[in-house]
């Protein structure tokens, strides 16, 4: 199955959809288009809830019930930890290695 996003991804199934996100307007045609969304708490997981598309979204700042709670279409899941909580950005290494070791222990529950 192919997968698209945006970004120079070399892989045989994935597509760039950069060149076809020129505005406001195309990138809510692709999300309203999309069959399932994966994203971060982005305007992507809003747009997608508005249209009702399938998605996956990965929150480690804020809870997902901040966000994300009245979307039915929508799985939360919260990679944050306590000391992550109202940050939106950080460059302390040991704290994004605790954020990637939920995401790795989040998918090996899958």
């Amino acid at each position: 199955m192919p997968v698209a996003g945006f970004g120079k991804i070399s892989h045989p199934q994935f597509i760039d959809l950069s060149s076809r996100s020129r505005s406001t307007t195309d990138f809510i045609a692709i999300i309203r288009h999309a069959s399932k969304i994966y994203t971060c708490d982005s305007s992507a997981l809003h747009i997608a809830a508005a249209f009702g598309v399938p998605t996956t979204a990965y929150f480690n700042a804020i809870k997902p019930a901040l966000r994300a709670a009245y979307y039915p279409q929508c799985e939360s899941v919260d990679l944050g930890t306590e000391r992550s909580r109202l940050l939106h950005q950080s460059e302390d290494s040991e704290l994004l290695k605790e954020i990637e070791d939920n995401y790795w222990r989040y998918l090996a529950a899958l």
